[in-house]
């Protein structure tokens, strides 16, 4: 199981943040658990990149909320 960016939680999915975000701007690439998805400042865009949970539940959330 990957680790988030930020913290030692599992990991829900995959990032690619054009400019990077606001705390770590020169990291293009980021996976992160749920709350750091929800609390994400990205510069540039987030453009999901790889679903790491069972039967893909993440994807159809990030899609469902309207953020990409």
């Amino acid at each position: 199981m990957s680790k988030c960016h930020f913290c030692n939680s599992g990991a829900v999915a995959g990032f690619f943040m054009p400019e990077g975000c606001w705390c770590y701007p020169k990291d293009r690439e980021q996976v992160l658990c749920m709350q750091h998805v929800i609390k994400a400042t990205p510069l540039g865009g987030m453009e999901l990149i790889g679903d790491f949970t069972v039967d893909r539940e993440f994807s159809e959330w990030w899609h469902k909320d309207g953020r990409q």
